[in-house]
């Protein structure tokens, strides 16, 4: 007895125009196992929390850099396919980040080195992680700049916040 494999899907033009110029991905974030969903939010965090930190506040609106955070994220993502140090370079310069403080970051440093020793395909995935959930990562990279920030500076308004203090007392 034989058995006849299953049809292929059939595809109309757009959807093969769309599939061939890489809008469409079979892998889709869902689908990943959680240990890897949870080193790809990590990294993503890591990258935002990196240009938070070198977000030039003399040349750039101190009261945007989410909002250039969150541009510098996807301008990285769409701009420097499978190269994670064109990812990062392009990251930084969109938020003008001064090279002689980056190049002595010890932060930038280990970032770099881990992300280089990603495969092409654990790569995409990252960028592909980063554009799909952005918002997210703002999220996470928020909290955990605030988190930073308040070991070095104190209690913040966020911390107010989830003390139940209000923040405007």
């Amino acid at each position: 007895m034989t058995t006849t494999p299953e049809p292929l899907a059939t595809l109309t033009c757009e959807e093969f125009r769309r599939r061939l110029a890489g809008l469409v991905v079979d892998d889709d974030i869902t689908t990943l196992d959680a240990d890897v969903l949870a080193e790809q939010r990590n990294m993503a965090m890591q990258i935002g929390l990196l240009l938070a930190r070198h977000y030039n506040r003399d040349m750039l609106d101190r009261m945007k850099i989410w909002q250039r955070l969150e541009s510098a994220l996807r301008v990285g993502v769409s701009q420097a396919q499978g190269d994670a140090a064109a990812m990062l370079s392009t990251m930084l310069e969109h938020v003008k980040a001064e090279a002689s403080r980056v190049s002595g970051d010890p932060h930038f440093q280990a970032l770099l080195t881990r992300l280089c020793k990603l495969s092409n395909h654990q790569l995409e995935g990252l960028r592909r992680y980063i554009g799909q959930t952005i918002y997210a990562v703002i999220v996470f990279t928020r909290q955990a700049w605030e988190q930073e920030t308040s070991r070095r500076n104190g209690p913040t308004l966020l911390d107010d916040l989830d003390a139940g203090k209000g923040g405007d007392e």
